[in-house]
């Protein structure tokens, strides 16, 4: 008498534990199905029978390429086919006909002798996730073609002072291809003088520890030996966990050459002004 009510509490606590677990299968958003090795359907979870549009009685027994893609052929390359045949996991992407994206398991089950007696595939919805990628792609890609297409230099350097990355216009500036310049530190390229080498490096400390930097002017020296002017502004940016320096630079040669100029000839005019007034105070 002990054991049978040893053995109808076992089988009472065994129900709740398989009616526990069907709860929490039929509840996960997830497609979950499972076939035996003629591909039909032995269990399936609630969510597959809603989205098929019919109750679960009607979901067991079915074939799995019958039941998905309703003729009695299976499809060229079914997921479900070469997870058996291959004996190995399977992971896909496919789209359903009503448009929705979805991201397919496919595990094959093994018997004690490891013949495939069947598989498990569990499909998820990732309709709002590819939406969200593709709208994260077409916004690195407006981002991409904005950095390209700024006429001002923009560069990134790291806390050693080494060229992270810098959009077309910064690698014309100094005259260097992308490949010769990531990874190479100012002094490598051999940009700036001594003293001013020394500056952009105090300027990157300060960077790097939270604060803006500029406007400061350089004179770089590119990779053909000429000689160009720039305004620098710098802003410090955690990219990846790593605080970089984010440099913005604009070519002012022909500002100063301008302004040079203009010094030259309000001296001239300075220097005729003088000798205007001390031919007025002559002649007085």
């Amino acid at each position: 008498r002990e054991e049978n009510k040893q053995r109808k509490k076992a089988e009472r606590k065994l129900r709740q534990i398989e009616k526990e677990k069907s709860t929490i299968l039929d509840n996960m958003s997830e497609l979950i199905v499972y076939r035996n090795k003629d591909m039909e359907t032995v269990w399936a979870s609630k969510s597959v029978a809603d989205w098929h549009g019919i109750s679960s009685g009607q979901i067991i027994g079915r074939v799995c390429y019958k039941a998905r893609h309703g003729r009695d052929e299976p499809c060229p390359g079914c997921h479900v086919i070469e997870t058996m045949k291959l004996k190995q996991r399977r992971e896909l992407d496919t789209q359903s006909p009503d448009g929705k994206c979805w991201h397919v398991v496919v595990n094959p089950v093994f018997s004690d002798s490891g013949r495939v007696v069947g598989t498990i595939e569990v499909s998820q919805d990732i309709t709002e996730r590819k939406l969200a990628e593709e709208a994260l792609r077409e916004s690195e890609e407006r981002l991409k073609i904005l950095f390209e297409s700024a006429p001002d230099a923009i560069y990134l350097i790291d806390s050693e002072g080494r060229f992270v990355e810098g959009n077309r216009a910064a690698l014309e500036l100094i005259g260097f291809a992308r490949d010769e310049a990531i990874g190479k530190s100012l002094a490598e390229m051999d940009l700036l003088s001594t003293e001013q080498l020394s500056k952009a490096e105090a300027n990157i400390r300060k960077v790097v520890t939270g604060n803006l930097s500029g406007p400061n002017e350089y004179i770089l020296k590119r990779k053909n030996g000429s000689y160009v002017s720039v305004e620098v502004r710098t802003f410090p940016v955690k990219i990846g966990g790593k605080m970089l320096t984010l440099g913005i630079a604009r070519d002012i040669t022909a500002h100063k050459r301008t302004e040079k100029k203009l010094l030259e000839h309000q001296a001239k005019l300075k220097s005729l002004a003088s000798q205007l007034s001390l031919i007025e105070e002559r002649e007085r």
